[in-house]
């Protein structure tokens, strides 16, 4: 029954049934990866976190940059800044970041956090979860520094969406 269930609905959509084989539908509309880069696995990679004052890109400030560079897949170096907002820390935030307004008191302003942060990536494919709100805000304050800021970059956050979206599927 289920055969000819498959070949009824095949027949109804244009497809043609292949017994014996899966296919699974993957979205692959989702942007996983922005940028155009012509490099294989093995390259660099910065896996990067920013923390800031709150959630609006244009409107909230920097508090910590934090990256770790690997090279074919093995860990080279550390990067960790905490940069000085030049405005108090709201509460909530501390709370959820841990960063309070003591520990960013003599950190770099935004402008030379972003440059050295810039300078340790380099031409590195960044990686980040949820690396829309990352690369946006990076990409604003950029923009504010007349820094040029158009990385390859791929997202964590995305890739497990696609995952869990298949595994659900799987069953």
């Amino acid at each position: 029954v289920q055969g000819a269930e498959a070949a009824a609905a095949a027949k109804k959509n244009g497809i043609k049934v292949i017994y014996g084989m899966e296919g699974y539908y993957v979205d692959d509309s989702v942007k996983i990866v922005t940028g155009n880069a012509d490099m294989p696995l093995s390259g660099t990679f910065i896996v990067f976190d920013v923390e800031t004052t709150g959630l609006r890109t244009d409107r909230v400030r920097l508090t910590e940059i934090g990256a770790v560079k690997y090279v074919d897949g093995a860990e080279r170096a550390r990067f960790q800044t905490f940069v000085d907002p030049e405005c108090p820390i709201p509460a909530n935030i501390v709370e959820l970041t841990g960063i309070n307004n003591r520990m960013v008191e003599g950190a770099p302003k935004e402008a030379e956090a972003v440059r050295k942060f810039f300078e340790f990536c380099g031409d590195g494919v960044l990686v980040a979860h949820n690396a829309h709100f990352d690369t946006r805000f990076i990409a604003n304050k950029s923009q504010k520094l007349g820094l040029e800021f158009k990385p390859y970059v791929i997202d964590t956050l995305e890739m497990a969406r696609v995952n869990q979206r298949y595994m659900t599927v799987m069953g």
